[in-house]
């Protein structure tokens, strides 16, 4: 009884992680680059500033990307 139920979860946990760390990996990518466009465009609009706080808020984004993988 005691192999069936470890062969079930060696069958189902084949994938999890690997889909685990893809979706980590893709977070720590894409969430703060989003996050650092909408504010960056937003900065910039306040203060009339055109490229560069945009740049800056996207550079920021690449350290905390960095920082968490």
């Amino acid at each position: 009884m005691e192999k069936v139920g470890n062969k079930k979860e060696s069958q189902v946990a084949w994938w999890q992680p690997a889909l685990t760390m893809f979706a980590k990996f893709s977070g720590w990518i894409a969430l703060p680059l989003i996050a650092a466009l909408f504010v960056g465009r937003w900065l910039d609009k306040k203060y009339h500033s055109d490229p560069w706080l945009f740049l800056i808020s996207v550079g920021v984004a690449f350290i905390i990307s960095i920082a968490g993988l």
